[in-house]
């Protein structure tokens, strides 16, 4: 066995008791564990990561006792324009854990595309301790997105983050980092989550990621969240998954956070939550009308499938929503449009196809008299600052 296997073997049984070490001395010596999950691109056995050396049965990122372990080593790529709110929420955890350990549990270091420093979109400039070409080694890297990150794709730093997933490192995306993660081609085959408004943009370029909803999500050696404080939450999970959920337990209280959110948890207040629970019918119509944007659907087949004449549903969208069914599903259509228009490089003849609008010239009049201003106005950098600023 070579001197790596014989670490490998060493570090996994080194703290487990001695009825669970046949199987884990197995799993050292063939030097590959087991993927599960459904989207696993290749269906096969995947090498053992730095990470998944210390596997627990559901626990990727599992480490054995603090007495024996270095710092784990965290990298923080700065995309300009990254949400200086997630970034805080992201190492507020790990500099927790650390001060409830007798020795550092983990380390970090700030990366930048040059080296120089990242302007945030509150305008904070934030000095870094490397640049992508002068990386130091890490077990994970998290990379911190915000405002306008499809305009920041550096070809030095997606093709540094290509290196990375081929040596099998752990890799993150916060907020719009995922976006910047897909970009790579990293994302391909994993299940990830990002901010809400680029969560179209996500599904429209890259159909090979399957992009959920919620809070945040570790799919094996990828953790993806939202913006805000969603990273809170990503690196409690994390925590737990190595440390065991005590300490992120009481991280979590230390952070005066009433519960860990999960994947389950979703970003936006769900239409329960605004109308209740006395009218299914009307939240199954709406979650209808969210899931057919690309080819929509008539009233009198939304109406047939949740179980009520079109008269019946026109009525329960006026008292709850105070719109008509047309108007609610051209609005959802719309801001789709916009968020398109606004983040990627679609020509605006797909953005209406994906829309679900029969031609350009009738989704561009649309959207003049909606928003104010054609989808090629919209498109210029002046209209996108003043969106942000509305």
């Amino acid at each position: 066995m070579s001197y790596e296997r014989h670490f490998r073997y060493d570090r996994a049984c080194l703290h487990r008791p001695a009825a669970e070490r046949p199987a884990i001395v197995a799993i050292a010596k063939r030097g590959f564990m087991s993927s599960s999950s459904p989207f696993d691109p290749d269906g096969q056995d995947r090498p053992l990561t730095r990470a998944a050396d210390y596997a627990a049965p559901g626990a990727v990122f599992h480490r054995p006792s603090r007495a024996f372990m270095p710092a784990y080593e965290v990298a923080f790529l700065l995309v300009p324009g990254f949400n200086m709110v997630s970034f805080g929420a992201a190492i507020g955890p790990l500099r927790q854990a650390n001060d409830l350990s007798p020795s550092p549990m983990y380390r970090w270091h700030l990366v930048s595309f040059d080296g120089r420093p990242v302007v945030s979109s509150s305008e904070v400039r934030v000095e870094v301790d490397h640049p992508v070409a002068r990386a130091p080694a890490a077990e994970l890297v998290l990379v911190c997105g915000g405002r306008d990150v499809q305009h920041h794709l550096d070809p030095a730093a997606l093709k540094w983050l290509r290196s990375l997933a081929a040596r099998r490192i752990a890799l993150g995306g916060i907020d719009t980092g995922s976006y910047f993660l897909a970009k790579a081609g990293v994302l391909r085959g994993y299940r990830c989550t990002t901010h809400w408004e680029h969560r179209d943009t996500i599904i429209e370029e890259h159909p090979e990621t399957i992009v959920t909803p919620g809070v945040c999500l570790i799919d094996r050696d990828r953790l993806t969240c939202a913006g805000g404080d969603a990273p809170t939450d990503l690196m409690l999970n994390f925590i737990a998954s190595q440390h065991g959920h005590p300490l992120a337990a009481t991280i979590s209280d230390q952070l005066v956070r009433d519960r860990i959110r999960d994947s389950r948890d979703r970003q936006r207040r769900p239409l329960v939550q605004l109308i209740g629970t006395g009218q299914p019918r009307l939240i199954d119509a709406v979650q209808l009308m969210e899931a057919n944007v690309e080819e929509p659907l008539s009233i009198d087949q939304i109406a047939h499938h949740v179980g009520l004449s079109r008269r019946h549903l026109e009525r329960l969208f006026h008292e709850h929503l105070g719109s008509v069914p047309s108007a609610h599903y051209l609005r959802l259509r719309l801001a789709r449009a916009q968020h398109l228009i606004c983040q990627t490089t679609m020509a605006i003849a797909e953005v209406a196809v994906a829309c679900g609008f029969v031609s350009a010239s009738h989704f561009s009049k649309v959207y003049k008299d909606t928003f104010g201003h054609s989808p090629r106005d919209e498109r210029r950098p002046t209209r996108i600052r003043e969106r942000f600023s509305e």
